[in-house]
């Protein structure tokens, strides 16, 4: 968590080296790969205000067949504006992105067991931003993952106390394929 704050920190602070009209964003995403977050934002000087590196965060906990599961996601990357206006306009995406999961699983013979990973993924969108001072933004792009998405999940076995692991996988939200991503925010 300190890696975290130490990048909003570090990013707010380049941020001001650079300033434009409204160059700041933020909004609510909802969609594939991280379900439902938040995402920063900022718009700099460089190659003629159309370069915009940002963050996106998210942190949620849900049961899925008998796994009950927390994940916290975490992307950071950076648009391409193709417009002369990067306050809207289409926009190409590269991030790289970390999918940190933890789930109990429950299993009718092995009791419940624990088990966590790290997904890395390497993702590709293009998007349009509509609007100005407030504004939606769909986006659609794929997510590769890097990583295996494999689960080493240790039970206890009760009867023994010998600890049993099972490799599993993640649940198939978190795996590669097709990401989309529906942005509601405003720009300060």
């Amino acid at each position: 968590m300190k890696k975290f704050y130490f990048t909003i920190i570090l990013f707010g602070l380049v941020s001001n080296l650079f300033s434009q009209e409204r160059p700041f964003r933020i909004s609510l995403n909802m969609g594939q790969q991280n379900l439902i977050g938040i995402n920063l934002e900022y718009v700099t000087k460089l190659m003629n205000q159309k370069f915009a590196p940002t963050i996106d965060f998210s942190s949620l906990s849900s049961i899925e067949n008998q796994i009950d599961y927390k994940f916290t996601f975490v992307e950071l990357g950076s648009n391409y504006y193709l417009s002369k206006n990067s306050n809207k306009g289409g926009y190409t995406h590269l991030s790289v992105s970390s999918t940190k999961f933890k789930g109990t699983y429950q299993d009718y013979h092995l009791g419940v067991g624990e088990g966590e990973t790290n997904i890395s993924s390497l993702n590709f969108k293009i998007g349009i931003k509509i609007g100005n001072k407030f504004f939606i933004r769909p986006e659609l792009g794929y997510c590769l993952v890097i990583n295996d998405p494999i689960v080493e999940v240790r039970y206890i076995d009760p009867s023994s106390t010998f600890m049993i692991t099972i490799l599993e996988q993640v649940p198939d939200f978190f795996l590669s394929g097709v990401v989309f991503n529906l942005g509601i925010g405003f720009s300060f």
